[in-house]
């Protein structure tokens, strides 16, 4: 589940570039991008510096100047969004078509939220900030694509969070299938992930690292990473409830504000959070920076370039979401882990894992089975005639599943169908005379 964006209205869609023209390349800058992100995110971890001159050589350790940095990146947000804005405006006084309304609109999604519900943004970015976090400390302990996999966990937060805070007309979209089975399979493939973790601990026992401790810190990362997902899912649900959920609020604003007021609002909270935890001794500002100044030669670069690259996936991710649809932008989320461990696998950063494939594929499938990608009308467009005949999606599952044991056989087939159909009319009106009751007592 992703942000949600409204359809573009006829004047703004006149004015803007067509679809077919932007949308290769916003998918292929927020394939790029996001994999980017994952992939700097474990450079830096695994890139070695003192943090003081003559001090020891160690791991660049600094989840809370890595999340300070992913703010930075969609601050940058905002520049983009009134350059876009501006560029609007100069498009219309060329075509002289600028009037007193088509003025109105352009800066209805420009303009900044009352400071009532500008406070709700810190909700968010508190959400924000906490999932990025868990996720950055889960780098020092995992491959990267373990981590990236294991942010599947998404949907079955979102899918409990959105059950039980975005109302009764949200709850009636969640079906058993396909969302609360895409919930089941994502489950399942987290399950073998960690358990592909496991395995791999043990087998570091036999080169002397002791496969307890391996263990339990695989283990706490795949922990780290699912717990951050809650705060993800948290985020979405609320940003969904101010950006497009509510209509009493005063300004609905363009989901690039959005996101760089977070941006704005996390840089100046972790400002304050930081020295904190420099006065704790949980984070160090200047070993950071002499790290990065000192370090090896990419792990400046890579910092600037986590930074262009967050700001790059924001906005190709809203375009892509805006211009084809929040499918399209979770089905290349799915992409982009294929990149992240195609990268490890050649760097020799991880090694593979027949469990680890095992769980991509349930994690692939489940979340786009659960964003309606995946239906079971593929199969029954493939059916033959006889299957078509018999309504329910049960018996689609026993076609199948007869089909790859024993090849097409049309008298078992029917045979199948006609059971199930059966049962798929009687459970139908029951569950129709239910709804009918409970409508009723509305």
């Amino acid at each position: 589940m992703t942000l949600p964006f409204e359809p573009k209205t006829m004047s703004e869609s006149q004015t803007s570039s067509s679809p077919s023209s932007i949308l290769p390349l916003c998918v292929f800058v927020m394939l790029l991008s996001g994999a980017a992100n994952t992939l700097l995110m474990k450079f830096q971890v695994r890139a070695e510096a003192p943090e003081e001159l003559g001090g020891p050589a160690k791991p660049f350790d600094h989840p809370l100047v890595q999340t300070f940095l992913m703010m930075l990146g969609e601050l940058l947000c905002l520049p983009v969004l009134f350059a876009l804005v501006l560029w609007r405006r100069r498009s219309r006084a060329q075509n002289n078509s600028t009037t007193e309304s088509s003025a109105t609109e352009v800066s209805d999604d420009l303009r900044f939220p009352p400071l009532s519900q500008q406070a709700l943004f810190l909700l968010p970015v508190l959400c924000d900030m906490f999932a990025t976090t868990l996720v950055n400390s889960a780098y020092m302990v995992l491959p990267a694509s373990v981590v990236q996999m294991s942010r599947g966990a998404v949907v079955l937060f979102t899918c409990l969070f959105t059950v039980l805070f975005l109302g009764e007309e949200k709850r009636r979209n969640i079906h058993l299938f396909p969302h609360w089975t895409g919930v089941g399979l994502v489950a399942a493939g987290i399950g073998l992930v960690a358990l592909s973790q496991t395995s791999s601990a043990e087998s570091a026992a036999t080169k002397g690292t002791s496969s307890a401790l391996l263990v339990h810190a695989h283990v706490m990362g795949i922990g780290l990473c699912v717990g951050a997902q809650a705060f993800q899912a948290a985020m979405l649900v609320i940003e969904e409830r101010l950006i497009h959920g509510s209509s009493t609020a005063a300004v609905k604003p363009h989901p690039l504000l959005a996101i760089g007021l977070e941006g704005l609002f996390g840089a100046l909270i972790l400002s304050l959070v930081i020295p904190v935890a420099c006065h704790f001794g949980q984070e160090s500002v200047s070993g950071a920076v002499h790290q990065a100044l000192a370090g090896p030669p990419g792990l400046l670069a890579s910092i600037l370039a986590s930074i262009v690259s967050i700001a790059l996936f924001n906005v190709s991710g809203i375009t892509v979401t805006r211009e084809a649809s929040a499918v399209a932008r979770s089905t290349v989320d799915c992409s982009r882990t294929i990149l992240v461990w195609a990268w490890e696998l050649a760097w020799g950063w991880a090694l593979f894992s027949r469990l680890q494939l095992g769980g991509f594929v349930l994690l692939a499938l489940g979340t786009l089975m659960y964003n309606e990608v995946v239906t079971f009308e593929t199969v029954k467009n493939r059916a033959p005639e006889w299957a078509r005949k018999f309504p329910g999606a049960a018996h689609r599952i026993l076609w199948a599943l007869h089909l790859a044991k024993n090849g097409p056989s049309a008298s078992t087939g029917v045979r199948v169908a006609q059971t199930v159909a059966r049962q798929t009319h009687a459970g139908t009106d029951r569950r129709t005379e239910r709804r009918t009751d409970y409508g009723s007592t509305r």
